[in-house]
């Protein structure tokens, strides 16, 4: 059975967080710095509502603005070698042009992922990955708690492993022993090559 790794996008392979905070700044006068948020529903934080929020990203141009996470390339190149295939799921429905943007920063940035899912309104990421049949699904990597809660609530083992990226608003999540917290994309393949171990060709193991 063929093996695979799930990423999310924002936050993981690409860093809204600064062009987030100019563009609420801009919109609401608030000078929150994003170490501070301290949840990833952003209208809590800033005491506005939703709107207000989709208002500063539609006019920032957020998921044209934001920053590579240039660590993506070395754990592409790992996963790939090791014949691990990839696929990006993304909460990107919101924005009309989600699907098109997603696209074109993919390759625009020569990123070799594998498919692409921009999860829409009336989809729920957690619904979407569970769909994923006939694979040996060995990690899933997401920002967002909820999520990594909301998946395993559906995929439990069929996953092997999760990973939460590190960030301000993930801080209060006590995560479960299956779920491993990481501060870089770059603690992928170190963790896989200690979780995987002799399913991994020795000479494709992953090398500071």
């Amino acid at each position: 059975m063929k093996q695979l790794f799930i990423f999310d996008v924002d936050d993981v392979i690409y860093d809204l967080k600064n062009v987030i905070y100019r563009a609420l700044l801009d919109v609401t006068g608030k000078d929150i710095k994003p170490d501070n948020w301290h949840s990833f529903n952003l209208n809590e934080v800033y005491g506005v509502d939703i709107n207000t929020i989709f208002e500063s990203f539609h006019k920032f141009d957020i998921l044209r603005n934001g920053e590579l996470n240039k660590s993506i390339y070395p754990v592409i190149e790992y996963l790939n070698k090791n014949n691990i295939e990839t696929v990006a799921v993304t909460a990107r429905g919101w924005h009309l042009e989600g699907n098109e943007i997603t696209r074109k920063f993919f390759d625009d940035n020569e990123i070799n992922i594998g498919k692409i899912h921009v999860v829409q309104h009336h989809e729920k990421k957690s619904e979407v990955i569970s769909k994923f049949e006939n694979f040996d699904i060995v990690g899933y990597i997401d920002d967002n708690a909820r999520h990594i809660q909301e998946t395993r609530a559906i995929c439990g083992n069929n996953i092997k492993n999760y990973f939460l990226k590190d960030q301000p608003w993930n801080k209060s999540y006590n995560h479960e022993d299956d779920v491993y917290r990481i501060n870089d994309l770059l603690d992928v393949p170190k963790k896989l090559d200690i979780l995987l171990g002799s399913s991994l060709r020795p000479r494709n193991k992953y090398k500071v």
